[in-house]
C-alpha cells in the first residue's frame, strides 16, 4: 500500500463527534421555575385562608371526612345513649330476662319479669334539674303488646319512681316489666316532653 492510500483509508474513518450533553444551566432553570410555582400556589392558598376567616370567602373544604349527623329519633341500641329534650340521656345498660324475684307473688306461668337498668344523665352544665319518672316508660314486643313499668306487687332497691337529675349529674335506676313469657323482639319506649325514643332490647 502506497502513502497516498493509508491517507485516504485514514481519512474515511474520521473520529465520531463527543455526545452533547445538557448545559448544567437548564436545570437550575428548571429547578428554579418549580420553586417559583410552589411558592405561588402557598401565597394564592393562604390569601384564600386568611379571606375566608375573616368573612370574605366561604372556607374551603378540607380533606377530612365528614362526621354524619345522628338522627335522634331513631332507634338506638342496648348501651347506646338515646337523646331526649331538655338536655336528658336515656341509656340502657343492662336487660334481664327473665328476672327472679324472691318472695314475689306468683303470676300466671304463661308471664315472666324481666328487668332494665337504666342510666340517666343530664347533659346540661347549668339550670334546673331534670325529672324523670317510671311512667315516662313503657315496654312493646313484636305481638303490639305494651307493658307499664313496675309491676304493684313487686320492688326491688333503686326501682325507679321519680328522679331528679342536677346538671352534669347521673343516676343509675332499675324498672321491672311483667310480660308475656312469648313474645320477643322487646323495645323501651321513652316520652321525653313532646319526643318519643325507642331502645332495642333485644331482636
Amino acid at each position: 500500500m502506497s502513502y497516498q492510500d493509508d491517507y485516504r483509508y485514514r481519512n474515511v474513518f474520521a473520529p465520531e463527534p463527543e455526545p452533547s450533553r445538557p448545559k448544567p444551566g437548564i436545570w437550575l432553570l428548571a429547578i428554579g421555575a418549580f420553586i417559583c410555582i410552589c411558592v405561588c400556589i402557598g401565597l394564592v392558598a393562604g390569601v384564600l385562608w386568611a379571606r375566608a376567616q375573616s368573612g370574605g370567602l366561604p372556607a374551603l373544604p378540607l380533606l377530612t371526612s365528614a362526621t354524619p349527623t345522628r338522627d335522634p329519633s331513631a332507634p338506638v341500641a342496648l348501651r347506646t345513649p338515646a337523646i331526649g329534650t331538655g338536655g336528658v340521656e336515656v341509656t340502657a345498660t343492662i336487660f334481664q330476662r327473665p328476672l327472679k324475684v324472691e318472695g314475689a307473688p306468683k303470676i300466671p306461668e304463661t308471664d315472666q319479669f324481666v328487668l332494665v337498668t337504666i342510666r340517666i344523665r343530664n347533659t346540661r352544665t347549668t339550670g334546673a334539674a331534670v325529672k324523670v319518672t317510671a311512667a315516662d316508660f313503657e315496654m312493646i314486643g313484636d305481638g303490639g303488646l305494651k307493658y307499664a313499668p313496675n309491676p304493684k306487687n313487686v320492688t326491688i332497691k333503686d326501682l325507679l319512681k321519680e328522679a331528679d337529675v342536677a346538671p352534669g349529674k347521673d343516676v343509675t335506676v332499675e324498672l321491672i316489666f311483667q310480660i308475656a313469657s312469648n313474645d320477643s323482639g322487646l323495645k323501651l319506649n321513652w316520652t321525653s316532653g313532646s319526643a318519643k325514643r325507642t331502645i332495642i332490647l333485644e331482636k
